[in-house]
C-alpha cells in the first residue's frame, strides 16, 4: 500500500442541534448496570417502519421513532433524573445482558445478541407491542458459540436468502485480540440453531458494505442478479492488514484480496486494526472499496489512529490511505479492559459524508468524515474529518461518570422519516429552516439515549437529502420471511467436511484469490484470514 498521508480536518457544513437525551430506566437505577462491552451496539432504527429498539441491561426498549423524539424534546430543559420515557411511550422485551441490535436489510427482522446467542423477533410483533402491551417473543434463537465466547458483532448480508443471512464474529471472553474469533455465516430462516458454520479464524474485526444507510433493500425484490455479484465484505485478520472479499453461494465462497494497513508516519509505525467499517456503500458499478479502519499503534496500543481506506477489491489499481487528524480523543484509562471491534459507522451518501464514532473516545466522539472522491485522472481526493465552526453546532453528547466528566458511545443510528422536525438556521432563526436532515440517535454508556438534528448549510445538498431519503414510515409492516424458515442452506459440493477459506496472500502485489468448491488452498505461514470452503466430495 501507499505511505499513509495524514490529513488535517477541515470546516464543514454539517450543523447538530440536540433534541434531548432519555433513559429507559431511572440514573439510580442505570448507574448500577455492568459497563456495556467495547462491541457493544445498543441502538437499532427502521426508517421505513418508524420504529427504534434501545437495548439496556434489563432488556430491549422499543419505542415508535416519532413519539420518541418528542419525548426527547419535552424532556430537554428536565434535571437528569426526570429525563425519563414515560412507561406509557415504550415497551420492555426482558433480556438481560443485551449486547447488540440491528434490523434486517428489509426492516423485517431484529437481531439481538445476548452472550453468544442472537435471538429473532418479527418487526410488526415488535411495533404492536410498542403500541399496546401483548409481549412479543423471538421466534427463533441460535447459538453461535460456547458458554464462554460471546458475539462480538452482527451484520446481516443483503444479498442472500432473501436478506436474512448474516455474519458474526465469535470469540471467547478472553481472546481479546482475536487471535482464535470465528467469523460465522448464518441465516435467520435456518431451522436448525446449531446450523452457522465459521467461515474464518483469527479475525479482529468485520465489515460489510451493504447496510442499514441502503434504504433500498427489499426481500420481495432481491435479484438473482444481487447474488450472482455477491455481498462486498472485509475483514481484519490477527496477521495485520486487511481482506477485502467478494463473498457469493450465501457467504461459502469468496474472491478475495489482501491489503496492508500502514505502517504510518513514513514507514515508521506499525498498526493493527481493532475496528472496521465501509464509508462508501458497495455499488456494484465501483471496484473500489473504502474503509475506516480504527487503529493502535503495535507497540503502543494506547496510541491510536483512524486511518481510511481506498482499495482496489480485485487488487488491480493502486490502494491509497489516509490517516485522520481531529478525530476522537481517546481514553484508555477509563475504557482499560474493554476489547472491540470498536467502530460505530453510518452514511449520508447524498451529501458524501459519514458519521463515525470510537468505542473508547470521551470527547469528539461523533465525526462527520468527507468521503475520498476518485478524479477523471485516477487521482483521489482525500477524505477529512469536517469541523463544526459554530461551538453552538457541535454534536453533543451529555457527560455522565462519577465526576461527569466523560460519556462513551455504545450506538449509533439514523432516522430518515422527518421525525424531529426541521432545524433552524443557526445563523440567523428568522430565516427558513434548514431542509430536513436526518435525525441522529447516539446510545451512551450510561445507558441512555440522545437524539440530534442533523442539517446541512448547503441548500441544495439539504433539498437533495430531503427528496431522496425522507419519506414517513409505511403503516403495515409485514410478517418476516425468516419466520417460514428453512433447512441450513448447503453450500456448494456435498455434505462431507467443512474448511476454512485460505487468505490471500500478504504481499502487496498479491492477485486476488478465488476460492472455488473442493480446493483448500494452504493458509500462509502466518496463519492469519480464512473462509470457509465448499464441503469437499
Amino acid at each position: 500500500m501507499a505511505d499513509v498521508r495524514e490529513v488535517e480536518s477541515e470546516l464543514g457544513g454539517l450543523v447538530y442541534q440536540s433534541l434531548g437525551t432519555v433513559g429507559f430506566s431511572h440514573p439510580e437505577e442505570a448507574a448500577d448496570f455492568p459497563v456495556p462491552p467495547g462491541y457493544a451496539k445498543l441502538v437499532a432504527v427502521s426508517s421505513r417502519y418508524g420504529l427504534t429498539v434501545f437495548a439496556d441491561h434489563v432488556g430491549l426498549c422499543v419505542a415508535h421513532t416519532a413519539r420518541l423524539a418528542e419525548v426527547c424534546e419535552s424532556l430537554k430543559e428536565k434535571l437528569p433524573a426526570e429525563q425519563i420515557v414515560p412507561g406509557d411511550d415504550f415497551a420492555r422485551v426482558p433480556l438481560r445482558g443485551a449486547s447488540h441490535v440491528s434490523f434486517s436489510p428489509d426492516h423485517k427482522t431484529l437481531a439481538a445478541v445476548a452472550g453468544c446467542a442472537v435471538h429473532f423477533f418479527q418487526t410488526k410483533d415488535l411495533a404492536t407491542f410498542a403500541s399496546e402491551t401483548k409481549g412479543p417473543k423471538a421466534f427463533r434463537t441460535q447459538v453461535l458459540g460456547d458458554d464462554d465466547e460471546a458475539v462480538r458483532d452482527l451484520q446481516w448480508l443483503a444479498e442472500f436468502t432473501n436478506g436474512a443471512s448474516y455474519l458474526a464474529l465469535v470469540a471467547k471472553e478472553e481472546d481479546v485480540d482475536g487471535e482464535n474469533a470465528k467469523l460465522v455465516v448464518g441465516s435467520a430462516m435456518t431451522l436448525d440453531q446449531t446450523a452457522p458454520v465459521a467461515i474464518a479464524e483469527g479475525v479482529r474485526a468485520f465489515a460489510v458494505a451493504r447496510g442499514p444507510d441502503d434504504d433500498d433493500v427489499d426481500a420481495a425484490d432481491a435479484s438473482a442478479t444481487d447474488a450472482q455479484l455477491g455481498a462486498l465484505a472485509a475483514w481484519a485478520p490477527f496477521g495485520g492488514g486487511a481482506v477485502v472479499a467478494r463473498l457469493t453461494d450465501a457467504g461459502y465462497s469468496a474472491e478475495m484480496t489482501h491489503h496492508p494497513v500502514g505502517p504510518c508516519e513514513e514507514g515508521a509505525v506499525d498498526v493493527v486494526v481493532n475496528g472496521l467499517a465501509f464509508l462508501v456503500g458497495d455499488e456494484k458499478t465501483s471496484r473500489r472499496a473504502t474503509l475506516l479502519a480504527l487503529c493502535t499503534d503495535r507497540e503502543d496500543p494506547e496510541s491510536h489512529r483512524a486511518l481510511v481506506l481506498s482499495v482496489d477489491e480485485k487488487g488491480g489499481e493502486s490502494a491509497a490511505a489516509f490517516e485522520l487528524s481531529g478525530a476522537f480523543a481517546i481514553d484508555d484509562d477509563e475504557t482499560a479492559g474493554l476489547v472491540g471491534p470498536y467502530a460505530h459507522a453510518r452514511r449520508v451518501r447524498e451529501w458524501n459524508v459519514a458519521l463515525a464514532s470510537h468505542r473508547k473516545a470521551w470527547d469528539n466522539q461523533l465525526c462527520a468524515v468527507r468521503l475520498p472522491v476518485s478524479s477523471p485522472d485516477g487521482s483521489i481526493a482525500p477524505p477529512c474529518v469536517l469541523d463544526v465552526e459554530d461551538d453552538r453546532c457541535v454534536p453533543s453528547i451529555p457527560l455522565a461518570g462519577e465526576d461527569e466528566d466523560s460519556n462513551f458511545v455504545v450506538g449509533l443510528a439514523l432516522d430518515t422519516t422527518g421525525c424531529g422536525g426541521r432545524m433552524t438556521h443557526p445563523a440567523d432563526k428568522s430565516r427558513p429552516k434548514l431542509p430536513q436532515g436526518p435525525l441522529v440517535l447516539v446510545a451512551t454508556a450510561d445507558a441512555r439515549l440522545t437524539c440530534m438534528r442533523l442539517g446541512n448549510l448547503s441548500e441544495d445538498a439539504g433539498v437533495r437529502f430531503e427528496a431522496a431519503r425522507v419519506r414517513p414510515p409505511r403503516a403495515e409492516i409485514p410478517a418476516s420471511p425468516a419466520l417460514a424458515g428453512s433447512p441450513a442452506p448447503s453450500p456448494p459440493g456435498s455434505a462431507a467436511k467443512t474448511k476454512l477459506f485460505a487468505s490471500p496472500e500478504k504481499a502487496e502485489d498479491a492477485p486476488s484469490s478465488a476460492v472455488p468448491a473442493g480446493s483448500t488452498p494452504p493458509p500462509p505461514a502466518s496463519g492469519f484470514g480464512a473462509a470457509f470452503l465448499a464441503k469437499a466430495n
